[in-house]
């Protein structure tokens, strides 16, 4: 288990771009809070993704869900990043569910802006290369 999680952490922790690598257009009109998003690839492949509480709150824990139509995946995971402040660099690896879907776990940490901008970054690897979709999503401090 251990050298297939080194193997795999390996093919997804590559952070330079590499020739076969796509970026998918982040989608301006996602909103994570009414449900999953969609980003399509351009060869027909969809990246879905949503996270639960939707209200999407700060210091508890969160349910990160990823479903893909039409792509195959040796590794799955998110890199989530503040996009108005720097808060840090955090990546969760997702675990694949008997439905075909993935599943991960994450806590968000307190910012000094009361509303905060953040990326989820989902990257999907496999014999494709790697498909980077991003997505935003905001986080109001009460």
């Amino acid at each position: 288990m251990l050298l297939a999680l080194l193997v795999v952490g390996g093919l997804w922790h590559r952070s330079d771009q590499q020739p076969g690598d796509i970026t998918l257009a982040l989608d301006p009109e996602c909103d994570l809070r009414a449900g999953p998003c969609v980003s399509r690839s351009p060869d027909g492949g969809a990246v879905e993704f949503g996270i639960e509480p939707r209200q999407i709150p700060l210091l508890q824990p969160l349910s990160l869900r990823i479903r893909l139509q039409g792509l195959e995946a040796q590794a799955v995971g998110v890199e989530i990043t503040g996009v108005n402040m720097d808060m840090g660099y955090n990546r969760l690896e997702l675990e694949r569910q008997d439905d075909g879907s993935y599943l991960g776990d994450g806590v968000l940490p307190v910012c000094t802006h009361r509303k905060m901008i953040w990326q989820a970054l989902v990257v999907v690897v496999g014999d494709h290369g790697r498909i980077a979709a991003p997505f935003h999503f905001s986080t109001i401090r009460e």
